[in-house]
């Protein structure tokens, strides 16, 4: 059975005792989830190993994950920062920097961000 996207995405980002469980991803996602990145339950819920498993992935991975961060913190409104976007992907802001063109994109995200926000008072 293919989990739906959002429901990895959920499982991926969100706070799993809250947010996750909100948003319908259930114990068998979680199960899927792991097997995806080839860990147990155990790791993806333990912050150092699951961070271990991501720093893996390649820039343009971390580059999707990030857009889906974006999006949840856009949803929330909440501010566009590396830290809420790391907090969110579960891993520290200082990993984020490994990545110059993500840092990159969501710089030019902040910069949309506040051309809009000017945009929207004039």
């Amino acid at each position: 059975m293919q989990v739906p996207q959002h429901v990895i995405l959920d499982v991926e980002h969100a706070n799993w005792r809250t947010e996750a469980i909100l948003n319908h991803a259930l114990f068998h996602h979680y199960v899927q989830y792991a097997d995806i990145l080839d860990a147990s339950l155990r790791d993806i819920f333990d912050k150092k190993v699951l961070q271990l498993l991501l720093s893996s992935l390649s820039e343009e991975q971390v580059l999707e994950q990030v857009k889906a961060a974006l999006q949840q913190l856009w949803t929330q409104r909440e501010p566009l920062t590396q830290g809420n976007v790391a907090r969110i992907m579960g891993i520290s802001a200082s990993h984020l920097k490994q990545y110059p063109q993500v840092c990159l994109f969501i710089k030019r995200e902040r910069e949309n961000e506040f051309v809009r926000r000017v945009e929207h008072a004039v």
